[in-house]
């Protein structure tokens, strides 16, 4: 059973709004580019994995996409990317979907990423599992739950990949495997451990307080890549020809080059600016982001969503919810 499902990460959602408002030339267009790619392809390669996860028997297994949970000592998080729960053990699952060639050198604790166009260094996926596994371990003595034995595993997702693995190490050779192998490398750890550490309620009661202790994060992305508020394109996005050149005129957004019509244009564009600037925003701020004529429309428009708010008429601030579409 899929328990925690996977939805589309914040921060994939947060770099299509950035790259919908920024110039087509600015100069950190091609980073963000990049690192959007990278965000996608994870979650694809982990949604592809939920097709194995379905074969399994529905009971007997729960499966939690991105958990993200505060360490031991209360500052730091430690985010794995699939937790499968049994009564008989844990198993944290890396997933990575990258194309070219892998090769893993342990020596060094790192993975050559090698494409036609570059070779970089990546951080070894088979250490930072290990990493996991033992703040896991130490996640589980602090909430006083019971020892379960923890396997960790890295999966390619890409049928396209080449693996090289400069190292004999069993560490290395039976923890690197790709998607078919899934469900008979699950088969083998359930051969492995017979005990039943937790009964079926209990691991239902494990994997909800996993939840409850899940802490997301929205990434802000103008400090990670240096950006100012000004190199912000405001104005309302259109959904057809992707111009900001939509204009509110008797209830309707009208775009300015293609003449596409809504009337929630202004709902998209202030899930961007809670995305890229904070969650809270002022009539005057509304006004200036939307490209709006007059502060009456500005109050009408944030009244009709229903957003709460604190604050008297005049220093009024609403909340943004964040939509993940």
């Amino acid at each position: 059973m899929i328990k925690k499902q996977l939805v589309i990460p914040t921060r994939i959602v947060t770099h299509e709004a950035l790259l919908r408002r920024l110039t087509k030339n600015h100069q950190k267009r091609q980073e963000i580019q990049e690192e959007f790619a990278k965000s996608y392809a994870g979650y694809r390669g982990e949604l592809s994995l939920d097709y194995y996860f379905n074969l399994l028997p529905t009971h007997d297994y729960y499966f939690l996409h991105n958990l993200r949970l505060p360490n031991t000592n209360g500052i730091h998080f430690f985010q794995i990317d699939i937790l499968m729960l049994t009564p008989f053990f844990l198993l944290i699952i890396e997933v990575k979907n990258i194309s070219g060639t892998l090769t893993f050198d342990p020596t060094f604790d790192q993975v050559i990423w090698k494409t036609p166009e570059k070779e970089i260094a990546l951080p070894d996926p088979v250490r930072q599992v290990k990493n996991q596994r033992y703040q896991l371990i130490e996640w589980f003595k602090s909430k006083k739950l019971p020892p379960l034995p923890i396997e960790t595993i890295v999966t390619l997702t890409n049928s396209k990949t080449i693996i090289k693995i400069l190292t004999d190490n069993e560490d290395y050779i039976q923890k690197i495997i790709r998607s078919p192998k899934l469900i008979s490398k699950i088969e083998l750890y359930k051969k492995r451990y017979t005990k039943e550490w937790i009964s079926p309620k209990e691991m239902s009661k494990i994997s909800n307080l996993l939840i409850k202790h899940h802490t997301p994060v929205t990434p802000v992305l103008l400090e990670q890549y240096n950006l100012e508020k000004r190199d912000i394109l405001t104005g309302v996005y259109c959904d057809k020809c992707s111009s900001l050149k939509m204009k509110y005129h008797w209830g309707e957004w009208i775009c300015e080059d293609c003449f596409y019509k809504n009337k929630d244009g202004h709902i998209h564009a202030l899930n961007d600016f809670a995305l890229l600037f904070q969650k809270t925003i002022a009539n005057h701020q509304c006004k200036e982001f939307l490209h709006l004529p007059n502060s009456d429309s500005a109050y009408y428009l944030l009244r009709t969503m229903n957003l709460k708010h604190t604050g008297t008429f005049k220093n009024r601030k609403y909340y943004l919810p964040i939509v993940l579409d």
